[in-house]
């Protein structure tokens, strides 16, 4: 999907820092605006997205496990991501930008 889109970040409990990308964005809950990295391909006459989404969530006190969402240049953006922060995340991610 082009263009950009809304997205709710809310976490339990709230207040976890939210960091996209590499930059601060904010405390939860809160609302950002997400877009894709990408190029219009005019040979096949879509947009060719080519930069994946990276989502961490770090507990705001010491108590709790930060959690991490990654959307893959594959996926459509989710309109509302949810962290858990009482449970360890579930499965451990490769990053490489």
């Amino acid at each position: 999907m082009a263009g950009p889109v809304t997205v709710k970040i809310t976490s339990e409990p709230m207040g976890a820092k939210i960091i996209i990308n590499g930059e601060y964005v904010g405390r939860t809950p809160l609302q950002v605006t997400l877009e894709r990295g990408g190029h219009y391909n005019r040979r096949l006459r879509a947009f060719i997205a080519d930069k994946p989404i990276f989502i961490e969530a770090l507990p705001f006190k010491s108590a709790g496990y930060p959690q991490y969402k990654a959307i893959s240049v594959f996926e459509t953006i989710p309109s509302h991501i949810h962290f858990k922060m009482t449970q360890p995340a579930q499965r451990p991610v490769k990053i490489s930008f």
